[in-house]
């Protein structure tokens, strides 16, 4: 495990050097805003404007949300290296795997249900993806926020292209944000949820057992006598109580 772990390790420390020289040296100072943010935008991209640059950092982020349980099986079940692996390797796929018109066509088209749609689908499934993962409440309330800056940040860049559509990326930006506030509350729902319905498994299971054993006391076929005609119906009336109120719990 250690072995792997330090090999798979290795491989994006040295990928990301790759990336890191890139995107050119580390900026000078001064260092302004405007100095991080196009480092950045070359770090991620290589190329591209900042629209491109907040679209790809969705993308990171929605597949940082699915490379995290493998991630997480990898390194022994520790979330926050778990999180910085499938990071890092989110970033080394969109900066190397995906071209500029590829970005173009998905998280950047012209139309009302086009950007509708490329816009709530990273946001669905990163939610559901993250929120139903082993990442704390810390890791969670990073992702949220780095989606709803991404968001709000395309709002802005987007604005003069496709004018009142862009409130789309910024109602998705205010709801990233009600997500990062109320999350302990929605990551509380998913594990309901999902302790529910491993509840209810157990009771279809409990109830295709009690159901053989039920049709086996049917399959006996007519008593022999009085005796064990009256043993058979209390059996099987036992078990269709016992049914009943398995059925209540459904």
């Amino acid at each position: 495990m250690k072995k792997g772990v330090l090999i798979l390790g290795t491989l994006i420390l040295s990928v990301l050097a790759i990336s890191l020289v890139a995107a050119q040296a580390l900026p000078a100072p001064p260092v302004t805003l405007d100095t991080i943010v196009n480092y950045f935008q070359m770090l991620v991209t290589g190329f591209g404007s900042n629209a491109e640059t907040m679209s790809r950092v969705l993308l990171v982020m929605l597949l940082t949300a699915v490379l995290f349980r493998p991630a997480y099986n990898l390194v022994g079940k520790k979330s926050g290296l778990a999180f910085l692996i499938a990071f890092l390797v989110s970033v080394i796929g969109i900066r190397f795997f995906t071209s500029y018109d590829m970005i173009q066509g998905l998280m950047l088209p012209y139309g009302a249900l086009a950007i509708g749609v490329s816009a709530a689908l990273p946001f669905l499934l990163f939610g559901i993806l993250i929120e139903t993962s082993e990442a704390d409440i810390t890791l969670r309330k990073v992702g949220w926020t780095i989606m709803a800056g991404a968001f709000i940040l395309l709002w802005w860049f987007r604005w003069t292209d496709i004018g009142d559509l862009a409130w789309i990326y910024l109602f998705l930006g205010i709801a990233a944000f009600a997500v990062l506030f109320f999350n302990g509350q929605i990551h509380m729902l998913f594990a309901m949820q999902r302790i529910g319905s491993s509840k209810k498994r157990q009771i279809y299971k409990q109830l295709m057992e009690l159901r053989r054993e039920r049709d086996k006391y049917i399959a006996l076929g007519p008593p022999q006598d009085e005796t064990e005609r009256r043993m058979i119906n209390s059996e099987v009336a036992r078990l269709d109580r016992a049914m009943r109120d398995l059925y209540r719990h459904l």
